[in-house]
């Protein structure tokens, strides 16, 4: 009987888990339309994150990601917000991605360049305030520059040129 029992649990498949992780950035895959099939390596069986196309990780032994650069891989969507949710993220790029933003970023580094972006730029989009680089280069933002982006001491480089932007820059540009 106890050698059944031992090929019975042999014949069972090992199942590997996302850390939160890989569940969050499977939720991203699953909000875009992906055409080329750029995503497929995202594979919700793999143990980690770290060999996914476009997902850089740090080399401690959290293997957290560091980085999403899913720049011209023909992607479209809403912004994937759960991007957001990573907790080591420093670097995001998804530039020539078809989306529209409408909650806060806290990448410390954000390249959102060149993409169908459109609407007003949201007045929270770097509530954390972590955010030091943001590009939303020729998009289709309309409206105002929030002054909200102004008040952000950890901001180093904005760039917007090339959109519908009016108005006045924000004082906190000028310090």
């Amino acid at each position: 009987m106890a050698i059944l029992l031992v090929f019975f649990l042999s014949l069972q498949p090992l199942t590997l888990s996302l850390n939160q992780e890989g569940i969050y950035l499977q939720r991203v895959k699953l909000g875009l339309s992906d055409p080329a099939g750029v995503l497929s390596d995202w594979n919700e069986h793999d143990d980690t994150t770290c060999n996914w196309t476009g997902v850089t990780c740090d080399n401690s032994v959290t293997c957290s990601v560091e980085s999403v650069d899913l720049s011209n891989a023909g992607l479209a969507g809403p912004f994937p917000t759960f991007l957001c949710s990573l907790p080591s993220l420093s670097n995001l790029s998804l530039s020539s991605t078809t989306s529209s933003i409408r909650h806060s970023l806290s990448p410390l580094r954000s390249d959102l360049s060149r993409n169908q972006i459109s609407g007003q730029i949201p007045a929270n989009l770097c509530e954390n305030g972590t955010l030091m680089e943001l590009l939303l280069i020729s998009n289709s933002f309309t409206g105002n520059i929030p002054a909200s982006l102004g008040e952000f001491s950890t901001l180093i480089r904005v760039l917007l040129r090339t959109n519908g932007l009016f108005g006045e820059v924000p004082e906190g540009f000028w310090e």
